[in-house]
């Protein structure tokens, strides 16, 4: 990786806005000086990232009776893409081998497949078109790969505020009523009365509901969501405010996952997070992730405990 020089200090935005490529004028609001963090930030994300398309792939091969042999074919190339990343060698080739898994993944299993899965494929795919021993490339990468969470984070808050579901818990309220999952979180933030109201309107006939919630708790958080989704990927790309909306997002976003018992998107988001720190913390995240991750798979074949209620997607 190059050092010192006027080119290596001159930040992304400096840089870009000297140009006339107005592609890169937009990137560069999530650009942050050349260091020499950023190689060791690129490589530990791909790492957690490689670990967690192979874990959710033998998730969903050993998570059925009998095993999901199709899971299994996207297993194996998913796990040998991962060992090459993690070992450093032929990592391009990974790369190309994991994308192409995660294309045909996306192909045969819609539409039932998780939105999530199309993030995990757009970043696997901006890994495979990128040099990460060029630091001009790595840092078009974390740019490219920093918009992507800001616009899935503002998108899902935009959806949110079109459809109008949230004003008045509507959505939340649904949610509670038909999934157990969330009936054991948002149990705390209504009457009991209202939690068996709503669990009464199961199973669903024309005319049921309605699913509004009339609770002042209830609704502060369920308009918080979306105003929290809208607000902070903001603040996430302006430099100031960069590090403490980061924190909140992360935070925010591990809440909502853990509370609804669904971990897999939470994990990714926590993964691409990380890359808006100037310094690399991710690379101390392998072992512990890699070893949540193993204990997941464990779980799915019975070996450890599975967490009452959790759902992986």
């Amino acid at each position: 990786m190059a050092s010192g020089g006027t080119a290596d200090s001159t930040t992304g935005l400096s840089r870009t806005l000297a140009s006339d490529n107005w592609p890169q004028r937009i990137l560069s609001f999530a650009s942050e000086p050349l260091n020499s963090e950023q190689e060791a930030k690129v490589r530990a994300f791909a790492s957690i990232l490689m670990i967690h398309l192979s874990s959710r792939a033998w998730i969903g091969a050993l998570g059925t009776d009998p095993i999901n042999l199709r899971y299994v074919a996207f297993a194996i190339p998913l796990t040998l893409a991962m060992m090459a990343v993690l070992l450093g060698r032929h990592v391009r080739a990974a790369f190309f081998l994991a994308t192409l898994t995660q294309l045909v993944i996306c192909i045969t299993t819609f539409p039932e497949i998780a939105n999530h899965r199309y993030l995990e494929t757009l970043c696997i795919a901006a890994l495979c078109s990128f040099d990460l021993s060029k630091s001009e490339e790595r840092a078009t990468l974390l740019e490219f790969l920093r918009w992507s969470l800001v616009i899935v984070l503002f998108h899902t808050g935009l959806q949110k505020l079109m459809y109008g579901t949230y004003f008045d818990g509507q959505f939340l309220g649904y949610a509670t009523a038909t999934s157990d999952r969330f009936a054991l979180f948002f149990q705390f933030f209504m009457p009991s009365e209202e939690l068996e109201r709503l669990q009464s309107q199961v199973p669903l006939e024309p005319g049921s509901g309605p699913f509004a919630v009339p609770h002042l708790t209830f609704l502060v958080i369920s308009n918080a969501v979306w105003i929290f989704e809208l607000v902070v990927p903001l603040l996430m790309l302006w430099s100031r405010t960069r590090t403490w909306a980061t924190i909140a997002a992360i935070a925010f976003t591990l809440s909502i996952q853990m509370g609804a018992h669904e971990f897999m998107f939470g994990l990714l988001f926590t993964n691409m997070g990380m890359l808006f720190f100037t310094r690399a913390y991710n690379r101390w995240l392998i072992v512990p992730l890699a070893v949540a991750y193993l204990y997941l798979i464990l779980a799915t074949i019975g070996v450890a405990p599975w967490p009452e209620g959790m759902f992986i997607n």
